[in-house]
């Protein structure tokens, strides 16, 4: 939807070329993957990948210095749940990010795309491959 902003955006530094080109592949990621006839099974999987570092991680998560954080990563950033809206928020607002936010947020922000991009892409691998092997994510 926001794609021609973002690759209609000058940008003037290093960081926010890497954003640009983070969100570039995560918008690409999205739009093939929504329509895919294995995204409900890659859902599926988020839901149990967030369920198990959820217990692989309980002694972080109980603890109230990082529990913030987690609960972040796990509802905001990585969150199995359509994020449509944020995403494309994201992509919008691209322009004025790179034009105002100093470099390091926008190495922080690319390094927040980049950790959901590599995660919905290694969950969607997944199904594919439980998909081949005829195992059925439930």
């Amino acid at each position: 939807m926001y794609r021609e902003r973002l690759v209609g955006t000058e940008v003037r530094s290093q960081s926010a070329r890497r954003l640009q080109t983070l969100l570039l592949d995560y918008h690409d990621f999205r739009y093939r993957k929504a329509d895919h006839r294995l995204s409900s099974s890659a859902h599926i999987i988020a839901d149990w990948q967030v369920e198990r570092l959820k217990k692989t991680h309980q002694d972080l998560y109980q603890n109230p210095h990082y529990q913030a954080g987690l609960e972040f990563l796990l509802t905001d950033l990585y969150a199995p749940a359509s994020m449509t809206r944020r995403d494309d928020n994201i992509d919008r607002v691209f322009p004025k990010m790179v034009k105002w936010l100093p470099d390091h947020l926008l190495e922080t922000l690319a390094g927040l795309v980049e950790l959901n991009l590599i995660t919905q892409q290694l969950d969607f691998e997944l199904a594919e491959l439980l998909d081949e092997r005829d195992i059925h994510a439930a």
